[in-house]
This record gives C-alpha cells, sequence and structure tokens, in this order.
C-alpha cells in the first residue's frame, strides 16, 4: 500500500474509533446527568468494555483479556495516550481498572474519575483522528 494508502486507511480506521468512543461516552454521560439506566445506556456501556480493556493491556502488558480484541486499537492512539500520561501510567492502568469494571456493571452512575478517564480516551482518539486528517489533507 502507498504512503497516502496507509495514511487514508489509518485515518478511516482513527476516525471510526473516535466516532464508537463519542457516540457511547455521550450516551453514558447522557444518562449520568439524568439518573437513569435504560437499555440503550447500557449497550453503549458494554461497548466500552474491550475497548478500555484493549487499552489497560497494550499500556500495561498482563493476561490478555478474551474480550479485549486488541487489534481494535491502532497503535499511534495508544502510543499518544502513552505520550500524555507517561509520568502517571501505574494510575491510568488502575483507572481503566476501574472504568471497566464500572461500565461492565453499569447502573446509569459515572465516578468523578470514570469521567476523567471517559474524556481523555475520547478526547486523545478525536485529537488522533484530527492530526492524521491534517497530515492526509497535505498529501
Amino acid at each position: 500500500m502507498s504512503s497516502l494508502g496507509t495514511l487514508s486507511h489509518s485515518y478511516s480506521e482513527m476516525a471510526r474509533l473516535a466516532e464508537t468512543l463519542t457516540d457511547a461516552v455521550a450516551t453514558l454521560f447522557r444518562a449520568h446527568e439524568e439518573g437513569m439506566c435504560e437499555e440503550d445506556d447500557r449497550r453503549a456501556a458494554l461497548r466500552l468494555v474491550p475497548l478500555v480493556r484493549a487499552l489497560r493491556n497494550q499500556l500495561h502488558g498482563g493476561e490478555p483479556d478474551t474480550d479485549a480484541d486488541e487489534s481494535m486499537l491502532p497503535p499511534q492512539y495508544v502510543a499518544r495516550i502513552r505520550e500524555a500520561r507517561r509520568g502517571d501510567l501505574a494510575y491510568l492502568g488502575q483507572d481503566l481498572d476501574e472504568l471497566a469494571s464500572l461500565l461492565d456493571r453499569w447502573e446509569g452512575k459515572l465516578s468523578d474519575g470514570a469521567i476523567g478517564t471517559l474524556r481523555l480516551v475520547t478526547r486523545t482518539a478525536s485529537d488522533q483522528a484530527a492530526s492524521l486528517y491534517r497530515r492526509l489533507r497535505r498529501h
């Protein structure tokens, strides 16, 4: 694949991830604000669990999780999070574990830590997609 084709593929992959994260997180934030737990909210939470676990595994290694398909996460996304949180990766690992557990047993409420972690993973995905788009436009 040409460098332009590779870049286009990377952008497409990252844009899909950013959209998936943004849609699910927006649903969860709405549910949190309204204090409700509907089936759509539960599905959104469960859609994020394998992504959160895959991110945790890629950042920290460890036992592979059967639900965590690590190919879902582009390497440049994981590298961008690693760089942004390089001073506190151990804490981020704990935050991701707690977030996965909270999402897995979704009850309609998010902790402050979960909100911060969801904002980090969503913002990073959007930023990475925007960066790839700008590179693609320059070609």
